[in-house]
């Protein structure tokens, strides 16, 4: 008799035994699933960052040759206008255009190209 009040109470925790080890089971399987997810999300922010960083080095290389080359204009207007210094200076402090010995404002210029187009 004490054999048979034994064997239910060990199928019972079999049972739930079962029930914890297919819980578990399950647990085990979505965890899986979003390992499997986020390696795929991480894939692709990856992908994004790598194709982003290339048109940022695109766009620095572009930049940098436009930079270059507007210094190079810029170098050369000044070379220019170092050349032509003599003839036409702008004065820095009072932004007046002075040629030769003579200082014009740029209100007086303006009248001075309208009568010469006008002539």
């Amino acid at each position: 008799m004490q054999k048979d009040n034994l064997g239910i109470p060990l199928e019972d925790i079999r049972s739930k035994f079962d029930l914890v080890l297919e819980g578990h089971e399950v647990l085990r399987s979505e965890i899986r699933e979003l390992a499997r997810k986020t390696d795929e999300r991480f894939n692709l922010v990856d992908l994004k960052i790598d194709t982003l960083n290339k048109k940022i080095d695109e766009v620095d290389e572009k930049l940098g040759k436009k930079i270059d080359a507007v210094a190079a204009d810029l170098s050369a207007h000044r070379a220019d206008t170092e050349a032509h210094h003599g003839v036409y200076r702008v004065n820095p402090t009072n932004r007046m255009l002075q040629k030769s010995s003579t200082t014009f404002c740029n209100d007086e210029l303006a009248e001075m190209n309208s009568a010469s187009s006008h002539n």
